[in-house]
């Protein structure tokens, strides 16, 4: 479970990171939709999950950038494998719904959804 400062900490820095996106994607070419493209409910429970490695990640101590890049990808690749999804796959699908904001905003509010509940659970 995530304390409430770390949720806190993570909510701001998806909304931030949301924020960002939103106005790349603004300017992005809208293109079609990859013929593997992840489902917008998987995305979102890997982004949700992406995001609590990234925190995780972030408060451990490590010597060094990276060694907590290093880390975070090996994480994230576990994460790809649990889902079943490849770095390709999710690279694209993230890039897709970047160029859609009001999907990657619905998608964004579903993390935000999965993060509040495990607060309340605490």
């Amino acid at each position: 479970m995530l304390g409430k400062g770390t949720t806190n900490n993570l909510k701001k820095t998806l909304a931030l990171f949301g924020l960002v996106l939103f106005f790349s994607a603004c300017n992005a070419l809208k293109g079609g939709a990859p013929t593997d493209l992840i489902p917008a409910d998987k995305m979102a429970l890997i982004l949700y999950e992406v995001h609590k490695t990234e925190t995780m990640t972030s408060r451990m101590s490590f010597n060094t950038f990276d060694s907590a890049k290093v880390a975070f990808d090996y994480l994230q690749l576990k994460i790809f494998e649990d889902f079943e999804v490849d770095s390709s796959q999710y690279r694209k699908s993230y890039e897709y719904y970047a160029s859609n904001p009001d999907q990657f905003a619905m998608i964004y509010e579903q993390v935000e959804g999965m993060l509040e509940k495990e607060v309340d659970e605490e």
